[in-house]
């Protein structure tokens, strides 16, 4: 949003003459700053209606978890600030409906957990695993330093996290921890469908449309 960069770039100017710094640090300073700031904000939103719509630990867990799987899949960035707020928002609530509402299919009869519940977690994982085998890392048009040997670290990074994190779901999935795995898993199952090049090809269209471009 404008208004979000006009207020830290403010900032920044404002550090910089206090400080007395180069052009480039306030550069890098309104940058971070930026980020920061737009990522709280961000949050404050898709929480904020997740709140509203019963849905916020599922949607709480499925943020942290998306966040963390495009990180080490080196998933989609989008430049925009009101774009990636918008599309934020369509992304994190749907997840948190999605795995909320699973969490209500599958809720524990007699105090235990139905097949279901380790079927969409096992289901998730295959799918998640095959697109980290296939499709991971996205595929980038601009240049990046060392590309050729950093598909190959996100790839590896991706595949043992899921992995691990599968190895670790069947430790301790029960009726305590239902709400929390399905949520897991529902973040790693879209977040590395982003990588799929017809869904990454989807998405970098209604980018598109959303910027009016």
């Amino acid at each position: 949003m404008r208004l979000i960069s006009a207020i830290t770039y403010k900032w920044a100017t404002a550090l910089t003459d206090k400080f007395n710094k180069s052009h480039k640090w306030r550069r890098l300073c309104y940058y971070w700053m930026r980020l920061l700031t737009g990522t709280v904000f961000k949050m404050l939103i898709i929480f904020g209606i997740a709140h509203l719509l019963d849905v916020f630990w599922p949607t709480f867990y499925c943020a942290v978890t998306y966040g963390f799987v495009k990180i080490i899949s080196g998933g989609m960035h989008y430049r925009s600030f009101g774009r990636s707020i918008l599309l934020s928002i369509m992304l994190f609530i749907t997840m948190g409906v999605v795995a909320d509402t699973f969490n209500y299919v599958y809720k524990p009869f007699d105090d235990v957990l139905t097949e279901g519940s380790y079927t969409y977690v096992k289901v998730l994982f295959e799918f998640s695993l095959w697109c980290a085998i296939l499709f991971v890392p996205v595929k980038v048009k601009h240049r990046i330093k060392g590309w050729n040997l950093l598909r190959y670290v996100y790839k590896i990074a991706t595949i043992i996290f899921i992995r691990y994190a599968m190895d670790y779901s069947e430790k301790i999935l029960n009726i305590d921890t239902l709400s929390g795995v399905l949520s897991v898993w529902t973040a790693v199952a879209f977040g590395l469908a982003a990588a799929i090049p017809f869904v990454f090809y989807g998405v970098t269209k209604l980018n598109q449309i959303l910027n009016y471009r």
